[in-house]
């Protein structure tokens, strides 16, 4: 591995005297922009340890890399926290498919360009249709589901993909 810098390993082991528990809650002791769980914190956390543990940080020292972290983090999440919790709050329920509701109403319209055998003015009439769809549209719960599952993973992938400038992008 590397000789001259440390990777996010070794930052976190450092930070933890050895211990990596330790070391990534004092890494990320920093505060959150955003109201997060205990352990969707810690999810959030583990999942970006194993997405860049090898990786070799993009600073000197681990404490110009915390403060780095710490004032990116907080930025990207200003712009993926709200699409986070909103992803969060969808709900699926199975049971439901779909339903369509119409409601329709007619006016009638004198119109005096077309005369009638009796004499009277012919009355046209404008019938309006407002259709109103809700559910799924089609789409089953196990669909919708997975394509939760893969938002979900693909907003966490960007969000980490984002981070990459604290890294060195040695191969």
């Amino acid at each position: 591995m590397a000789r001259f810098t440390m990777s996010l390993e070794d930052v976190v082991k450092y930070f933890g005297d050895g211990d990596e528990k330790t070391g990534l809650n004092n890494l990320f002791d920093f505060s959150y922009p955003w109201e997060l769980s205990e352990e969707e914190k810690n999810e959030l956390v583990n999942d970006f340890y194993k997405y860049y543990r090898f990786s070799e940080i993009g600073q000197e020292t681990p404490g110009r890399f915390k403060h780095f972290l710490s004032v990116q983090w907080a930025l990207r999440m200003q712009k993926y926290a709200p699409a986070m919790a909103a992803l969060k709050n969808t709900k699926i329920n199975p049971l439901e498919n779909f339903s369509n509701t119409t409601d329709g109403t007619t006016k009638n319209i004198l119109n005096p360009q077309t005369p009638q055998p009796d004499g009277k003015d012919y009355i046209d009439s404008a019938i309006t249709n407002y259709t109103i769809q809700s559910g799924y549209n089609g789409r089953t719960a196990s669909e919708m589901l997975d394509d939760y599952i893969d938002r979900s993973r693909e907003l966490k992938r960007e969000f980490f993909d984002s981070l990459s400038g604290l890294f060195m992008l040695i191969y």
